[in-house]
């Protein structure tokens, strides 16, 4: 039998299983309609069938948002050196002196900045608001790009663009490390790895498309290239802000807009208890 006694302390329960080993459950941050389940769940053998079941629901609501994400931050971050020679050298100047150099570094200096307090954010907002809205902002942040005449406007652009997509890849890392048990994670980043990198790949061949387009409505191919680039990223976003799911002890929660929970209660155990 297992025994339990709680420590008012530190607000944390100590359930000393039969094999041996002593879990630990933070009700802090546990759903009360989980609490009982996942405790009882403990210590109890799982049925592996249910468990696959539950879990194959999990990556088909987290793992196309999370890879589909990823790769257009990708294509939006990689796609200036094609722009560059592609018309904006020549429209605003960024090929004279280290004007380019510095376009390009500056989103990575804002991008390490804030990184950490974008990943705060994600566990108080949560992935759905959090990694919705940055995706969201990046996406119109590209489409400004299209619009700007300096090459300092870009350069602003480019830090402010560093600081929303500072939380991306470590967010999406984290909450796949929340849902997946250490020996099951790492398909998981392979495939949200791979499939991010395969999706970035047609980006040259995306601006290529466009540049052959030509001039259109005033508007050169390269500021086009932005603004179509830039409205994908912001319908991704706000995708994963309707679609993705949130952390596994949050997940009989109701949804944004009034939605039914993603798991119940005893999916939710049963992720829970495999952690």
């Amino acid at each position: 039998m297992a025994a339990n006694h709680f420590d008012k302390g530190n607000a944390v329960e100590h359930v000393d299983a039969s094999n041996g080993k002593e879990v630990f459950i933070d009700e802090t941050t546990l759903d009360p309609e989980l609490h009982v389940a996942a405790t009882l769940q403990h210590g109890s053998d799982l049925d592996e069938k249910e468990y696959k079941r539950v879990m194959r629901k999990v990556d088909w609501r987290l793992m196309p948002p999370l890879a589909l994400l990823y790769a257009w931050a990708l294509i939006d971050r990689v796609n200036l050196s094609s722009i560059q020679i592609g018309g904006l050298a020549a429209d605003l100047g960024t090929d004279k002196g280290n004007r380019y150099a510095l376009i390009t570094m500056i989103f990575f200096i804002t991008s390490v900045l804030f990184d950490y307090p974008s990943n705060l954010a994600l566990r108080k907002f949560g992935p759905q608001k959090w990694l919705g809205f940055i995706g969201f902002s990046w996406g119109c942040l590209t489409i400004a790009m299209g619009f700007t005449h300096s090459w300092k406007s870009i350069l602003v652009l480019r830090v402010i663009f560093g600081a929303f997509e500072a939380g991306l890849s470590p967010g999406c890392i984290y909450l796949m490390s929340c849902w997946y048990p250490r020996f099951e994670v790492q398909k998981r980043f392979s495939f949200w790895a791979a499939g991010a990198i395969l999706c970035s790949g047609i980006s040259s061949l995306l601006v290529y498309g466009i540049e052959k387009v030509g001039t259109v409505d005033g508007l050169h191919p390269w500021r086009w290239v932005y603004i179509i680039e830039g409205i994908v990223s912001a319908c991704v976003g706000l995708h994963c802000g309707v679609i993705l799911i949130d952390f596994p002890d949050r997940a009989v929660r109701p949804r944004l807009f009034g939605r039914k929970v993603f798991l119940t209660p005893d999916e939710a155990s049963i992720v829970l208890a495999r952690l």
